[in-house]
């Protein structure tokens, strides 16, 4: 008798466990479907088998696998499918007000693997009426193997009557423990239409940086102080001369002072010319002027290839009261861009005297012409790296779904015919709205073929 009403109510146990699973999957089914209806989501697998033959055999370790996904409500969510897709949250590309969600799962095939977690939320501020806005995004970055956290970030944003201030909090590894990180900005437009914009920078957010691009902190920067402020105000507007200056202290003092001035005809004048001029004074270096003279000239009905030369001025002076003096002018580089060439753009860098730099961290597959730069900007304040190569020419065509691109690599004391250094090329198919294929090759002119790549993109949206 108790073995039958110990497995009635066994029964009646599984009874209502049953029922309350069916009403929560129930419950989560009307959810997903009511955020489906009243949002846009997209979502997205992106794979890239890397074969690399550095160091004698075959490497896989430059491949990837990413699942990428992302919903988004109100008024952000009326911009394209295309636009949201391209767009990260932390990136700060998304101006609507609205809110959404992003995560990043880098699978762990190839490499330990990853997971990114973003927030974005925009609304307006109310008092009677609307009277500036409030934005808060989030990241969060997990570590795979082994699980554990990465990064942790977390910005907020207030715009009222023309002032902006945001406070921006980092947390990252400091061996077994975390250090934490704050930057604190105001920008504000001043009546002549300049922008002026402070950011000040402590504990562990090194100066200038931005959040992903710390990864860890060193034992020794573990307090909490004071690393620095940048000051830059830009916009402003003499004719047709425009202003940008910026200016660094950290905590060892004053860092640098950097001018630009561009020059730009106006449309009624018949002169197919701009000019760029930058200007650098630090304590530790000599100082230096870049002009930037910019030709355009008629390419088609469209559009204008652009050529631009790189002149520096080498001036001398340490900025500390000591005597500036001119000892030269030189061509350190030329750029060339938007050349037709029946159906093909051709496109160019060459730097004179010193190798080429770039921003830029992916394979060279994906990287063109326009990828690079004809010298460091400025030894102190610039994130750009250097490369191997002093020359690339970059010829690329499209048409419907198909696209190509072949790029042509040079440098110095390469022992190859020429100086040609490396030869990329790579070429995409977009089969459907939702499949896209693409493959890749990078060959050494003295070793052969250095990286392969093939790569797929299925994406699902609504």
């Amino acid at each position: 008798m108790a073995e039958s009403l110990n497995d009635s109510t066994q029964k009646k146990e599984c009874g209502e466990v049953r029922i309350r699973g069916l009403v929560l999957i129930t419950l989560i089914i009307v959810l997903v479907a009511s955020l489906w209806a009243i949002g846009k989501t997209y979502g997205e697998w992106d794979t890239s088998i890397a074969v690399s033959t550095a160091g004698g055999g075959l490497s896989f370790t430059r491949s990837s696998s990413m699942l990428k996904g992302m919903y988004f409500t109100g008024d952000v969510a009326d911009m394209s499918i295309a636009q949201l897709s391209n767009l990260s949250i932390t990136d700060r590309g998304l101006s609507k007000t609205g809110m959404g969600g992003q995560a990043f799962f880098n699978l762990p095939l190839f490499s330990p693997g990853s997971l990114s977690l973003s927030t974005y939320l925009k609304q307006d501020i109310d008092i009677d009426w609307p009277i500036g806005t409030y934005t808060v995004l989030s990241n969060l970055v997990f570590s795979v193997d082994p699980p554990s956290l990465t990064s942790s970030f977390l910005e907020c944003t207030v715009s009222a009557y023309g002032l902006k201030g945001t406070g921006s909090f980092l947390l990252v590894p400091m061996g077994a423990t975390y250090a934490f990180g704050t930057r604190l900005t105001l920008l504000g437009t001043t009546l002549a239409g300049m922008t002026v914009e402070a950011s000040t920078y402590f504990g562990a957010w090194s100066l200038g940086k931005a959040f992903n691009e710390i990864n860890k902190v060193q034992s020794s920067s573990d307090c909490f102080c004071y690393r620095g402020t940048n000051i830059s105000l830009t916009g402003l507007m003499f004719g047709c001369v425009s202003y940008d200056t910026a200016v660094r202290f950290s905590n060892q003092g004053f860092a640098y002072a950097q001018f630009q001035y561009a020059i730009a005809p106006p449309d009624d004048w018949d002169i197919p010319v701009s000019f760029a001029v930058t200007l650098e004074f630090s304590p530790q270096t000599k100082s230096y002027v870049v002009l930037v003279p910019t030709l355009y000239f008629f390419n088609s009905a469209y559009q204008d290839a652009i050529c631009t030369f790189y002149v520096a001025l080498d001036v001398t002076g340490n900025g500390t009261g000591g005597s500036l003096g001119f000892n030269g002018m030189s061509l350190t580089g030329v750029r060339l861009s938007g050349l037709l060439v029946g159906q093909v753009n051709v496109s160019g860098i060459l730097s004179l005297g010193d190798m080429l730099y770039t921003q830029e961290r992916d394979s060279p597959i994906y990287l063109h012409a326009s990828d690079y730069s004809i010298y460091n900007q400025s030894s102190i304040a610039s994130k750009q790296s250097p490369t191997p190569y002093d020359m690339v020419i970059s010829l690329d065509h499209s048409t419907g779904n198909f696209g190509s691109a072949v790029d042509v690599y040079w440098g110095c004391n390469t022992g190859s015919l020429f100086g040609l250094k490396l030869f990329t090329g790579e070429a995409t198919y977009i089969l459907s709205s939702e499949l896209e294929f693409g493959l890749g090759l990078a060959v050494d002119p003295l070793v052969g073929p250095t990286e392969m790549r093939m790569d797929f993109t299925w994406s699902l949206y609504r």
